[in-house]
């Protein structure tokens, strides 16, 4: 069986950037459930945002990550929707991909700073996240609950539940616990075989998640992140790609059994190499026939002190 890997780097550093003025649409704050005080509070200034940390680029990264991702679950044997669950989220990614590049489409905001913002008229427990019935509505994420002792609070995968739960607000289904329901599986089934990796590096912790998924013509989808700054890598591992037969393509790839290297010096640079085995997917063009190679991927980031300075990246 095929599968493809998303490889996702994270630190547990926080860079904020610049925040800019955000105007929430009147007719979402009037289709939210909020208390009078805070909608002509809302509706009457704008809001100075939209978050710049690590998770916030994470969420936004889940985002535009969920189209795919439900896609290769609706082609997979292993998916576990059917019937009218398997109809909602096909609306859910039609959704989330008719308004992905939409600026707002999240909001990051703080419960301390709007009191009752993340609460229901019916419900009393704080919400991480919240939107309206109206698809293309901003979805709301409490910034208080994002980090702990200023480190990400909240997984990748559980990015991908919540924006479920919330884009199926926006295609009119009500219920949350059907809804989490959803999230829930969605989530299982993208971390049905994950694997975590760690570092420090100068005091700084780094993260390898690795989630394992099945689509033949996927590319691993890696990133590398370290003190606030992340660096997609998935197009250079791409552009290097070959197979050995003529007249063919090499169609995708997927990452098994990464691991660290020891961390060294030189001349004051430091160098943490991180290998994993590369099995590149390949089509040959008269024939139409698949097969797969594999390769070694070497990767080797170089650091002065706890500044990313460059990677050297080599496909054997």
């Amino acid at each position: 069986m095929k599968k493809l890997i998303l490889f996702y780097i994270l630190s547990t550093s926080i860079c904020f950037s610049n925040d800019y003025t955000i105007k929430i649409p009147q007719d979402v704050i009037e289709a939210m459930d909020l208390s009078p005080e805070l909608a002509a509070r809302l509706s009457g200034g704008d809001i100075i945002g939209n978050g710049g940390g690590l998770v916030e680029q994470e969420f936004r990264f889940a985002y535009r990550r969920l189209p795919k991702i439900i896609e290769i679950c609706e082609e997979s044997q292993f998916c576990p929707f059917s019937g009218l669950e398997r109809t909602r989220l096909i609306k859910i990614k039609e959704v989330a991909s008719k308004f992905l590049n939409l600026k707002d489409r999240l909001i990051f905001l703080s419960e301390s700073k709007y009191p009752g913002f993340f609460r229901d008229s019916n419900d009393s427990e704080i919400r991480i996240a919240k939107t309206a019935f109206i698809p293309g509505a901003p979805i709301f994420v409490n910034l208080d609950l994002l980090y702990i002792d200023n480190k990400p609070s909240i997984e990748f995968s559980t990015m991908i539940a919540l924006l479920v739960h919330e884009l199926g607000h926006q295609i009119g289904v009500k219920s949350h616990s059907e809804l989490d329901e959803m999230g829930a599986k969605l989530r299982d089934y993208l971390t049905q075989d994950t694997r975590v990796n760690s570092y420090d590096v100068n005091g700084l912790m780094a993260q390898v998640r690795i989630f394992n998924l099945q689509k033949v013509d996927f590319n691993a989808e890696v990133f590398f992140s370290y003190n606030g700054t992340i660096i997609p890598l998935t197009s250079r591992i791409r552009s290097e790609l070959t197979c050995k037969r003529k007249k063919s393509l090499a169609i995708g790839f997927e990452i098994a059994n990464p691991h660290w290297e020891r961390f060294r010096s030189d001349r004051g640079v430091f160098i943490l190499g991180y290998n994993a085995w590369l099995r590149v997917r390949c089509l040959e063009l008269n024939t139409s026939a698949i097969w797969t190679e594999d390769r070694d991927l070497l990767l080797n980031f170089h650091f002065y002190d706890n500044e990313y300075l460059s990677l050297d990246l080599k496909i054997k």
